[in-house]
């Protein structure tokens, strides 16, 4: 015999039809739910209830149930100095290139060296030049001829694009006879710069590049690396030698204004801006305080570089200040507030930081707390920027290591940064 609760003994044909019948109705409930005829057991839930378990079905990567302290962020006065370190160079913008308009052989050079000053109208070198001999012959044959005074002048205007002066053309025309060798005169004033100091003023701060102890590149004398430079090197640039059409001879720049490139470190990157002021001081100078603004953020990291580096033009018409000296100082940037949170409330994941936004409270009154990636700034008295991730309005959790399990890994919400 069988019996079912306090139930009296059925027959073994009774215990199977009620089963059958049993199975029969649960069969039939479960329709009745599958088909929307009845509510289910979740409708029968206030949305509260709903929500709560939700939140327990979430991961503790992303949201979290605390009763953690609430801040909200504040808008402090802003008196972050970016301190700077770096040196000085030449502005290359200022660079005036001095090239040879005919080829020939260098019969006597004047100037040789690098940062040698020059004036304008100074004697370069003596240059025989059978190509420029052949013109100065044709010019001299249409004087004798008396041919047409047109035809003269575009002689003499031939004359001048290859680099003689009127000076020069008026003596020729004056005697009726030209030299072997002609004076290249200098166009512009200034230091001469040859390529080697071209190079090391660009190679600062790469410590990738092979240089000599004086802080030059080294340079080989093959073939190939000689003339693959447009710009003689000092070392090339000698008596005897020959050189070509339009090639440069050296690089002339006055040095009235220098540029300071500026490092500072990265992470205060998002703290500089354009036409930020800046101090600096020289040991050069050292009773002088050079003010300069920023007017270029640099890009790109050189290799081997480790810091962010900004470009300072600073003016140098006394000629005080030196290339490649050293300089450091302040950048001030011009914010006049700061978007700030305890330093507490930011959880460094290394690559990402986040903050626990305060999103809500369960049915119980405990505090919601949702995960979002922050951009920061460079943390100052105990508060941290809040540069991108969160607005004026929303709360945060107080202290965000507390809400971390160590084990886990955290999925902060995305925000359009």
């Amino acid at each position: 015999m069988f019996s079912i609760g306090c139930f009296s003994p059925f027959s073994w044909k009774q215990t199977i039809l009620f089963l059958l019948m049993l199975s029969y109705l649960v069969g039939c409930t479960q329709k009745e739910h599958l088909s929307g005829e009845h509510p289910s057991s979740l409708d029968l839930l206030n949305p509260q209830e709903v929500q709560l378990m939700e939140d327990i079905a979430q991961s503790t990567n992303h949201i979290v149930i605390s009763n953690q302290t609430l801040v909200k962020p504040k808008f402090v006065p802003h008196n972050l100095r970016v301190p700077i370190k770096g040196y000085l160079t030449y502005d290359s913008r200022r660079n005036n290139k001095v090239a040879i308009r005919v080829g020939g052989r260098i019969e006597k050079l004047y100037y040789k060296y690098n940062y040698q000053f020059i004036h304008k109208g100074d004697k370069i070198m003596d240059l025989y030049s059978p190509e420029l001999n052949t013109y100065q012959a044709e010019f001299l044959y249409l004087l004798q001829s008396d041919n047409d005074p047109n035809l003269i002048e575009k002689g003499r205007e031939k004359l001048r694009l290859l680099g003689l002066s009127d000076d020069q053309i008026g003596h020729l025309e004056k005697t009726g006879k030209f030299t072997e060798t002609i004076a290249v005169h200098s166009p512009y004033q200034g230091y001469i710069l040859f390529e080697t100091a071209l190079d090391a003023a660009t190679a600062m701060g790469d410590s990738g590049s092979e240089t000599e102890p004086n802080g030059m590149k080294k340079m080989n004398s093959t073939t190939e690396e000689v003339t693959s430079y447009s710009t003689y090197r000092n070392d090339e640039l000698r008596e005897g030698n020959y050189v070509n059409t339009g090639q440069t001879l050296f690089s002339v720049n006055d040095l009235n204004t220098l540029w300071a490139i500026g490092s500072y470190e990265t992470r205060m990157s998002f703290d500089v801006r354009l036409n930020d002021p800046v101090i600096l001081y020289s040991d050069l100078v050292p009773n002088q305080k050079l003010a300069g603004r920023v007017n270029f953020i640099e890009p790109i990291f050189q290799k081997n570089q480790k810091f962010a580096q900004v470009r300072i033009y600073l003016n140098n018409s006394s000629h005080r200040l030196k290339i490649n000296a050293l300089v450091s100082g302040i950048l001030i940037p011009r914010s006049s507030s700061l978007f700030v949170v305890p330093v507490s409330s930011v959880y460094d994941l290394g690559r990402r930081k986040i903050i626990w936004v305060y999103v809500g409270k369960t049915p119980s009154g405990k505090k919601r707390f949702e995960a979002r990636q922050v951009l920061t700034g460079v943390p100052q008295d105990g508060y941290i920027p809040i540069l991108q991730g969160l607005n004026g309005q929303e709360e945060i959790a107080q202290e965000a290591g507390y809400l971390v399990d160590s084990e886990s890994y955290i999925e902060p919400s995305v925000y359009p940064f």
